[in-house]
């Protein structure tokens, strides 16, 4: 929404970082104006690394949406993609995992069709905003 407020463009440049953390650096040293960076990343930066995020703030969220999806070889058989998927469920409910889910943010997982990923394209039709990284 940012870039659609007035002028055309609205920003003079866009730099490519190559990484979130990269383009949150560049917003604190004053590189850059604004930088869009994931929820996970920017809460894991925030937990781990608090440091990178000194300074900067939140200034708009998108629509929220289905997390990334775990993604396996297009020829992949029923079989094969059932068993990923209780390999998954079971390590999700693992008691013995839960410190590493907690570090990684992972709450668990449930299957989705494509149709809940729409927001995702809806938002990308209606002009999201600049990214740098």
């Amino acid at each position: 929404r940012v870039a659609r407020e007035g002028r055309s463009p609205f920003f003079a440049c866009v730099e490519r970082t190559g990484g979130h953390e990269a383009s949150i650096e560049a917003v604190r040293s004053g590189r850059a104006d604004l930088a869009a960076i994931d929820c996970v990343t920017f809460a894991l930066l925030r937990r781990y690394r608090p440091s990178a995020t000194e300074s900067v703030r939140i200034l708009e969220e998108s629509p929220l949406a289905p997390g990334l999806p775990y993604v396996t070889a297009a020829g992949a058989t029923g079989q094969e993609s059932s068993c990923l998927r209780r390999a998954l469920a079971d390590t999700l409910a693992d008691p013995a995992l839960a410190e590493a889910r907690d570090a990684l943010l992972l709450l668990g997982a449930e299957e989705l069709s494509l149709a809940h990923y729409e927001a995702i394209r809806a938002f990308a039709r209606e002009g999201a905003p600049a990214a740098l990284s």
